[in-house]
């Protein structure tokens, strides 16, 4: 499960945030560990992604981009929030639903710094796994528990005396 949340970092297209919520509901006991683990594999996997573009990066996108990606108005977006905010506009990134490749791949470019990316990505994906622990699985079983241990109980309806 692990290697899917890594290269759900790298490939846009896996869906991460799916096996989260699955493993969730799987392991219920062990649920911040999970988060955490998932967490870390997320954290590492955009840590590497950011390292080969900051290594690799001007030559790739200098290859890619004849199809206009790094004139798009998203890239330039994402690319002027990461030089202005840095690591915590990542954070807040990654605890989006949206993906965060193109905020990795500013990063990156942006040669900003690998620790920084890290502690980011890992706080942020944390503090989400956690959230979606606690309102997908945790909360409905809370509510389903609270429904039926009321339910169970009946109250007595109060008698009143006859009319006179």
């Amino acid at each position: 499960m692990g290697a899917l949340i890594f290269f759900g970092m790298l490939v846009p297209f896996v869906p991460s945030d799916a096996v989260v919520i699955t493993t969730f509901f799987l392991k219920r006991r062990r649920w911040f560990l999970i988060a955490v683990f998932f967490a870390f594999c997320a954290a590492s996997s955009a840590t590497l992604l950011a390292h080969l573009l900051s290594v690799y990066g001007e030559t790739l996108l200098s290859q890619v981009s004849q199809d206009g990606f790094t004139r798009s108005g998203t890239w330039l977006d994402t690319k002027v929030l990461i030089q202005n905010y840095g690591a915590g506009a990542l954070g807040i990134l990654s605890l989006s639903p949206i993906p965060q490749q193109p905020g990795i791949i500013a990063a990156g470019l942006a040669h900003l710094e690998l620790p920084k990316i890290f502690a980011a990505f890992m706080l942020a994906r944390t503090l989400k796994y956690s959230a979606y622990r606690f309102f997908l699985v945790g909360l409905p079983a809370r509510i389903k528990k609270a429904h039926e241990s009321g339910g169970s109980r009946r109250r007595s309806k109060v008698s009143h005396p006859p009319p006179v």
